[in-house]
This record gives C-alpha cells, structure tokens and sequence, in this order.
C-alpha cells in the first residue's frame, strides 16, 4: 500500500479521479453505442416480467402483471417506471437501455475502492476497469436484473470488507444495511447475507486468540469440532431446505447434478474472465514470512466467504432447473464474483509471490472446468452464459471446434500460469517481470472486452432477426387501436414469441386469452368457455369482453364477430432459392393476426380446434361453427389431404362426424345429435374434399387412424400426424347439388 505523508488537496483528488471518471465514461460510449444494435427485448420472460411491472407501477402507482396484481419482484422496476411516463415505446425503451449500461458499468466504482484497500493505485484501476469489461456487461442493455444487480454485489463486497478491517460502528452498519437492502434488488443477493456471516466465521477462526485456543486441542477435540461442524451444515442445509424448494430438491435428490452443474457454470466463468483471474486466486493464501494487514485479511475473507456460497446457490439453482425446466450452464448467477476475482489479479500481479502448490491447485481446476464445460458452439447467444461467447466467435469465424477449443484454452491456461509467474522473476530480471506484468493485464482486459464484444453483437444480432420476422412498425396494434385496451385470443400456442413482442411494443395489448389454456405467461392468463352460440365468457368477466376492452387480435383459424380493422404484414428478405442458390428478394406476407372492432358481447363465429400452424393435424380435429351471416344455412368444406407428404405411404383411415354443437361437461364445444358420417382412406400425395350441410350451431369432428411419424421415414419431424385438414362455410351448395 502506497504511504500518504499529508492529506492530498481537492485539486489532487480530482486529477487522481480523472483515469476512473475516464474509463467510466468510455464503457459507458462503447456500450450505450453496442444497445442501438439491440433493437428489442427477446430474453423472455424476463424482460416482459420486469416491463409489466415497470409500466404498472408508472401507470397506476401499483405493481401488475396484465391488470392483475404482482407480488414485490425487484426495486429496479421502480427505478425505471419513470423512463415508460415517456409515449412513444421505442423512445422509452432506449432510455431504459441507457439507463441499464450507465448503471451495470457503475460497478467499476466500489471494485476501485475495493481494490484500493490491498493494491496501488494503477493496480486498482486495472481490477476496477476488469470487472466492467467482461463479457457479463452485455446484459447492461438487457431489462432484467443483471444492470443493478452487479454493481449492488460489488458495492455490498466492499462495504462487508471495509467493516471488517476498520470494525467501526458506521461500516459495519452500512454493510448490513446494504446486504438487508441487497434481495430488493435481486433475490439471488440474499446470499450476501451469508457471505457476510462466513467472512465474519473465517476471520474468527484464523485470528490469532483462535489459533492460541485451538493450540492446546486433542485429537477427540478436533474430532469432536468436526462432529460439530457437520452438525452445523446438516442444520443449516434443513432450515434453509424448509424455506426453499430449490435448495431442498437440490441437496436432497440431485446432489450429484449440483457437483456437475456447478462446474459448468464454474468453467463458463472461467472461460470468460480469460482463465488467469481464476488461477490467481492462488494470491489469496499467504506466502511464507508475508505479514498480511486487516485489509488483505478482510479481503480473503469476503472472497472466499462470496466464492462458497455464490457457488452453492449456483450449483443448486442450476440442479433444480435441469428437473423442472431444462439442463443449462448458469454461468449468469456466478458473474458476481468478477470483481473480486479482479481485486485478486491484481493482487497476485502487483504482489508477485504466490505459492507452488497454490498455483498448481488453482491450475489444475480450471483445467478440469475447461476441459469438461459444453462449449455450446452452435447457440449463438447462450444467455445463460455469455462467457461463452468468445469461443462461438472463434467457431464462427475462425472455423473452430470442440477440439480446436480445447486446445485454445489448454494454451491459455499455460500462458497465464507463465504469467502469474513473471513477478517472481524481479529481483534477478526486473525488466523481463515487469513487461510480463503489463502483458498479462493487457491480455486479460483485451480476452474480456473481446468476449463482452461477441456477446454484445450476437444478442444484437439475435434482436434484429426476432424483429425482421415481426410486422413493421412494431407499434401496429397501437396504432391500429389508437391505443385502446385489446385482448388476444389464439389456440395451439407453441411458440409465444410474436405475442411476448407484441405485448411488449404495444401497450394497449392488455389481455392474452386462449380457448386451449396455452396462453403463454408472464402473467395473468384466461381461457374462456364458448357456449353453443360462440359467446365467450369465464368466471373473471362473465360479460364476455373485459370492461373497456374494444379490440380484439384474433390468431389464425380464430373467427370473432366484429368489424375487421387490419391485418399486419411481415416483409421477409430471401438471400437464397430453393436450389440454394445467393438471390436477394423480398416478399411480404400477410401475418397471422386479424385486429377487429368487437361487436359486444364477444363472441365466435367459428373455430378449428387441433390444427398444427402448417395445416397438419394428429389423430383428431374438429370445427365449429357458432353461427352464420343471419343466420342462415350453408355447408361447411372440409378439406383433407396428404398432399404435403411424398414419402412412404402409410395410408390413414378417416372418419368426418357432423352434428349439432353443445355445450359439453367442461364447458367447452362438444359434439351432440350426429346428422353426417363420411369415410375415406388417405394416402400419400392424395386430397379429397367433404361438403357438410350446416345450421348452426354444428360441429365438425375428423378423426385420421392410423396416424404416421415423417421421423420413422428420415424425416426431423418427430410429431405423429394425421392429415393436412382445412375447414370453411360457405352458403354456396357445392358442384352437382
């Protein structure tokens, strides 16, 4: 630590603060410049979970989720509800992009003072300008919690270190008060609670009134704390397993996906810090003869307390989600720990004197991470894990595999333990220590800005086709609807992207229903029961239409009685033909929502149920119709056919039932009095039409047995289908009647 001899002047403060202010301002112009390439919200739910709620709390003072009430979730939403009293959504929304990077990157502040407890100056700002320059900064454009999260940790690490060293009244009382404030802002932050705690344990321990304490210890004695010790754990893991399904799962059925699942994360991390700041945290054991001041105590205590329990809860969230989600690397709940691991590179650089056997047992970690983590290559952005991303930009552009990374990285780790090495070499070559010092500071930044980079430009990228696929301007439906409350309503929703995109650029999408309960969260979801003459209803709103609610966006196949008001258009740019061959064409299509004027009460006039979105169906579908223009009889036109499959025939016997439509047990649609059954048997390439007279209320029911996989013939499509089905009214007879 630098000696001060007098107190530095205002003027001399200022001009030291000028490097920091510097490098603040620079991250905040090259990541405010990355956020204009990030065109719209796509990790969903999140982004659309924190938007609802900031849109609620500046609209009515209150926090909701699609009008309906939300539990408390996060002190940032009302930071940015401000930013949505802003009209126009895409303004508001690169406010609240701005806003995200000035906050994310002000994390380079508290990691400054941090590091200025145990290096110099220059060795500060390189571990200050680190943490903000790996690639977890590309969240900093992101609606999530990440932008006021990470700097919330780093500031609570600094505060739980610097009321540990000075151990005054005023510093431990503002750590704890930013640790109790800390699961406000994201819950995961709770566990600065417990890192707190076991800074506060690993202090006692190795003071010097505990060594002279545990001096005089017995065998039985050690045997006997252990005993204890592991008492202690089992307690703890019992009472934190009655408050969290997630740590209980976990710890008690999936121990062995917690060793594994934690260690992916650990070596996604690795991989985006560059490797040598994790073999550096071989600086936190003492070297021989090192007198090591409160400080640097404090510090390696906070490190390892932070490195423990941010560990656990990773492992454990990550083991929990592979059961009821998916497997993934949760590398996204360990980028807390980048600014400590930073203050320990420069640590470990600055100071120069690290142990063998520490270095090897660092080393040897992150060489069993680098070598067993999926490099998930081909899921460009991974955003549970964007340390990733610079080996998918060495795949993408250098052409480089599973092998070649491996290969990458073994080189890399062989290079950092060299370079962790150099400040040994200082008193017999000073020179060559020190240019080995300045290489590994410069690499290590230049491995983690590169990193921030391709993660930056492939979320961007990402964005920009999400949007290119949605109709232009994002905006339509408010426009369409002068902004007034509209209601959604489709069926067989499998993929929710479009909803969750219109949803978040059209404010006045304030409903999303279903008639099959696959209306995709966050939030408030319905499914109403449609009564014989297609009237809409549900315990919530048994008038039909929510109060208020005039518009309504009715998804393909879905009929609703109104005035039609638009239908979106999606410009699509083909860059190759169906030889595939290089073209540049486009073409516009007409999207798959109809907006309508409802014609109160709401209701149908007609809907196909069990369609797939490309007109196949599985073993059953049905059609029904609710009612007609006055009234009047027609006939419906049911079309089926395999015209689409050329393959192996496997011929499927069909069956068209008709008859009066009712209300079924379930509320919903049910066939009654059968009035038509026709028979056919399809086969590959072949397409037959049924004319079926209708006087509504009539329902239509096809049934296709056996069905056929295109899986079993080489086909990717694993679904077990019956028929492309198509229904229609019209009042025309068909030919020869």
């Amino acid at each position: 630590m630098e000696a001060v001899a007098v107190p530095a002047s205002r003027a001399e403060r200022l001009y030291r603060a000028v490097p920091l202010a510097s490098a603040f301002l620079w991250l905040c112009v090259l990541y405010g410049w990355q956020t204009r390439g990030h065109v719209t919200p796509w990790l969903f739910t999140d982004e659309l979970q924190l938007t609802q709620i900031s849109r609620s709390i500046a609209e009515t003072g209150h926090a909701a989720r699609r009008g309906h009430a939300s539990s408390f979730h996060t002190l940032y939403a009302y930071l940015l509800a401000p930013f949505w009293r802003i009209d126009d959504t895409g303004t508001a929304y690169a406010a609240v992009k701005y806003a995200g990077v000035v906050v994310m990157t002000s994390a380079i502040f508290p990691t400054y003072f941090l590091a200025r407890m145990v290096v110099t100056r220059p060795w500060a700002l390189f571990a200050a300008v680190g943490a903000v320059a790996a690639p977890a900064l590309a969240y900093s454009s992101f609606l999530t919690e990440e932008p006021p999260a990470y700097p919330t940790a780093a500031l609570c690490f600094f505060l739980i270190a610097k009321a540990l060293a000075t151990r005054t009244r005023g510093w431990i009382l503002g750590a704890g008060a930013a640790v109790i404030v800390a699961p406000f802002v994201r819950g995961e932050l709770a566990v600065l609670l417990a890192v707190y705690a076991l800074a506060v344990l690993f202090l006692l321990w190795t003071s010097v009134a505990a060594k002279r304490w545990r001096s005089g210890w017995s065998r039985w004695d050690w045997a006997g704390a252990i005993v204890l010790g592991i008492g202690a754990i089992i307690l703890f893991s019992a009472v934190v397993g009655s408050h969290s399904q997630t740590w209980l799962i976990a710890t008690g059925y999936y121990r062995h996906r917690m060793i594994v699942y934690g260690l992916w994360a650990a070596g996604a991390f690795a991989i985006g810090l560059g490797l040598l700041p994790v073999v550096a945290l071989a600086g936190l054991v003492r070297p021989r003869g090192e007198r090591w001041t409160r400080e640097l105590k404090a510090f390696v205590a906070v490190t390892a307390a932070s490195i423990v329990a941010f560990g656990l809860y990773t492992a454990a969230k990550a083991s929990y989600i592979s059961t009821v989600f998916s497997t993934l690397i949760e590398e996204r709940n360990l980028i807390y720990l980048a600014p400590l691991l930073f203050v320990a590179t420069a640590l470990a650089l600055e100071r120069g004197r690290l142990r063998v056997w520490a270095v090897a047992g660092t080393a040897g970690f992150v060489l069993y991470v680098i070598l067993t983590t999926p490099y998930q290559l081909s899921l460009r952005p991974y955003s549970d894990a964007l340390g990733l991303s610079i080996l998918q930009m060495a795949n993408r552009d250098l052409g480089f595999d599973d092998g070649d990374v491996k290969v990458l990285l073994v080189v890399v780790l062989v290079v950092s333990v060299a370079l962790l090495s150099a400040p040994a070499l200082r008193a017999r070559r000073p020179q060559v220590a020190l240019g080995g010092v300045a290489v590994a500071a410069a690499l290590v930044i230049a491995w983690n800005l590169a990193g921030q980079v391709s993660a930056s430009n492939s979320v961007n990228v990402f964005a920009k086709n999400l949007l290119a696929n949605f109709p232009s301007p994002p905006t339509w439906l408010d426009d369409a609807s002068g902004g007034k409350p509209t209601v959604y309503l489709g069926q067989r929703i499998t993929n929710p992207q479009g909803i969750w995109l219109m949803e978040f650029w059209n404010r006045s999408l304030e409903h999303v229903w279903s008639l099959d309960a696959t209306a995709p969260g966050p939030g408030y979801t319905l499914t109403p029961d449609a009564g014989p003459d297609g009237r809409l209803t549900s315990k919530a709103y048994p008038m039909g239409a929510p109060p208020g609610v005039e518009y309504i966006v009715a998804d393909e196949g879905i009929d609703p009685v109104g005035r039609f008001v638009v239908q979106p258009a999606v410009r699509k740019v083909i860059t190759r033909d169906q030889f595939g061959f290089p073209i540049r064409k486009v073409v516009v299509e007409p999207a798959h929502w109809r907006v309508l004027r409802i014609e109160q009460p709401l209701r149908l006039q007609s809907t196909p149920v069990g369609i797939y979105t490309d007109g196949w169906t599985g073993a059953f579908s049905a059609y029904n119709q609710f009612a007609t223009p006055d009234g009047r009889p027609g006939w419906i036109r049911v079309t089926v056919s395999r015209a689409g499959w050329l393959g192996k025939d496997k011929p499927g016997r069909v069956t068209v039932t008709a008859g009066n439509l009712i209300r079924g047990p379930d509320k919903q649609p049910k066939l009654g009095r059968v009035t038509d059954v026709e028979h056919w048997v399809v086969h590959a390439g072949k397409t037959r039409v049924f004319y079926i007279r209708a006087s509504p209320p009539t329902r239509v029911e096809v049934r296709v047995a056996p069905t056929f996989s295109p899986y079993e013939f080489g086909s990717s499509d694993r679904r077990d289908l019956g028929a492309q089905v198509s229904y229609a009214f019209t009042e025309k007879p068909p030919p020869g009647r």
